[in-house]
């Protein structure tokens, strides 16, 4: 009984020394002691017949997998057979100091840490590098959606056959990130070497107050191989160059204070087109004036609209704001164009008042406000009130009546002339009595007929000019046919026609004496008049309220004009 449990507990024993011998996991590494910016290759080994592959997740930590390749070996030996696996992960340290290789697990089988010492490129590698890899961040200490400048240079004093570098990937609070136009490439010298650089720039702008925190980038590329080593095989591949950059901290800030609008903004300009010289205006006719606002180290979304006010006597029609970013290597300046269409509806002087708008000087860490000063303009009346006396009525004079020059007036010189050398003879006498009584009968004859003419035939019909009615036709001819300045200026004829007794007829006029949709309309119309997109106004409405629409009952009797031509009788 003894020796039967002996040799159970024997097998037993043997059957897991077998086990562990025939599953274990080894790992082990290339180096033990790199640079920060060298990699590292690990190996990790599996004996047995485990299936499950390792869980390399726990290096995420504190290194970043570059690439991973597996290989397998089968052995029969003796009979006996042994299976290996084998994985090689090329990894880079993600910082400096000493690094632990954790404990890394395929199903029950676990490997053992492995120490890993990191060490900070030393100032001497750095002066006498092939390649340098750089990044810059002003300022360190930023505000809530103000600008942040992040710079990346490469140097190379080798020719690179290739070269790839990562982007920039904001952590900690969320970030709108901008790169800035083309890469810039010049030369330097550092350390008596000559240096090729290319500098990449980006705008940040940190969204939330907090801790943000600009990772490492990573450069990879490969160095044009050497005039000496072009008949090596492996010398043509070119040396391989891998680089890290260093992390960046920035404290972002939050908005200094609630009483006004957030605008961070390094520089603040607004300009105004009637400011140094304002121009004279007319009761009637609209004038545009032009704001402008220009601020660096901001976007022009982030830019509000003027809040434009004017008295009662303008109409005001804005149009929208046109936005623009200007991008250079310092950064990003958001301009923001205003445009508004004023027209004056009565004569006189007038004050438009200051704009101002507050901004917060990230330079100079102090609340600032840009101010347009008030502008005074001049309204004159308009051309029909500018009239003090109407002119008098044109006169109209009879027509010249020419007179026939007779011919016995002629004959006459002739005959004189004939008098002094020889005596006249009596047929010549005959000839002009018979002449001139010819033409006295002519004479009578196309007077009677002129008169019978002028009293038989009608007047003529009445132009369009001064006839309401034609008038009210063309008027509803324009608007269907969507012509907005024609329907404005048949519009103001037919006023002139229905309210004689108004000096100026303007569509303040029609709004004026109009009511319900047919106000509507005109108002419409008026705002169409004035607005950069003239082409999408409609008329349609317009000439329906017009049709419906009963003119004043003196309107008839108001449009007649007098005649200017007098009757013959």
């Amino acid at each position: 009984m003894v020796r039967i449990t002996t040799l159970l507990l024997t097998v037993l024993l043997y059957l897991c020394g077998w086990s562990n011998s025939w599953a274990t996991l080894q790992v082990s590494a290339d180096r033990n002691q790199i640079s920060i910016n060298d990699n590292l290759v690990i190996q990790v080994q599996q004996d047995g017949d485990e299936d499950e592959e390792p869980d390399f997740s726990p290096l995420d930590n504190d290194f970043e997998v570059l690439g991973r390749s597996q290989s397998s070996q089968i052995q029969i030996v003796n009979s006996t057979m042994s299976r290996e696996k084998v994985w090689s992960l090329t990894v880079i340290p993600r910082r400096s100091g000493t690094l632990t290789i954790p404990v890394l697990c395929a199903g029950s089988d676990c490997s053992q840490p492995l120490t890993i010492e990191v060490l900070a490129q030393s100032q001497v590698a750095a002066d006498d590098a092939e390649v340098l890899l750089e990044v810059e961040a002003t300022p360190l200490a930023a505000m809530v959606q103000g600008q942040i400048l992040y710079r990346v240079r490469l140097f190379h004093r080798l020719p690179l056959t290739q070269g790839s570098l990562s982007a920039p990937e904001p952590q900690g609070v969320e970030t709108l990130l901008q790169k800035l136009g083309e890469d810039r490439r010049f030369e330097t010298y550092r350390n008596g070497w000559r240096y090729q650089v290319i500098e990449r720039s980006y705008a940040l702008f940190p969204q939330q107050s907090g801790k943000l925190r600009l990772p490492p980038l990573r450069f990879e590329g490969q160095l044009q191989p050497s005039q000496r080593s072009r008949f090596d095989h492996f010398g043509q591949q070119g040396k391989i160059i891998r680089l890290r950059s260093d992390s960046i901290d920035i404290n972002v800030q939050p908005p200094a204070s609630n009483q006004h609008r957030w605008l961070p903004a390094q520089d603040l300009n607004a300009d105004d087109s009637w400011q140094n010289n304002p121009p004279t205006l007319t009761v009637g006719e609209p004038a545009t004036r032009t704001l402008t606002i220009r601020a660096a180290g901001i976007t022009a979304a982030q830019l509000p609209d003027l809040i434009l006010s004017a008295p009662e006597v303008f109409k005001q029609y804005p149009d929208q704001a046109a936005r623009e970013d200007i991008i250079d290597q310092n950064g990003i300046s958001g301009v923001v164009v205003q445009k508004v269409a004023l027209v004056p509806t009565r004569a006189g002087t007038f004050e438009l008042p200051e704009l101002s708008l507050t901004w917060w000087d990230v330079v100079e860490k102090k609340w600032r406000t840009q101010t347009i000063a008030a502008v005074t303009l001049q309204v004159l009346p308009a051309q029909r009130q500018a009239m003090a006396v109407p002119p008098p009525p044109p006169t109209i004079e009879p027509p010249e009546q020419t007179v026939q020059p007779a011919p016995a007036a002629s004959e006459t010189a002739a005959a004189t002339s004939l008098a002094a050398q020889s005596k006249p003879s009596i047929w010549m006498w005959i000839s002009l009595l018979c002449g001139s009584g010819w033409l006295i009968t002519g004479g009578l004859w196309f007077r009677q007929r002129r008169r019978h003419q002028l009293t038989t035939e009608p007047p003529p019909p009445p132009t369009t000019k001064h006839n309401p009615a034609a008038i009210k036709k063309q008027l509803l001819s324009s608007a269907q046919a969507n012509q907005a300045h024609a329907t404005r200026d048949t519009l103001l004829q037919w006023g002139r026609q229905l309210w004689p007794e108004q000096d100026a007829i303007n569509l303040e006029t029609w709004q004026q004496r109009t009511e319900g949709e047919l106000r509507r309309q005109i108002d419409e119309l008026s705002a169409a008049l004035y607005s950069a997109d003239q082409q999408s106004w409609q008329g349609q409405p317009l000439a329906e309220a017009l049709d419906q629409w009963q003119p004043p009952a003196t309107a008839s009797k108001a449009s007649e004009l007098p005649s200017f031509y007098p009757t013959l009788r």
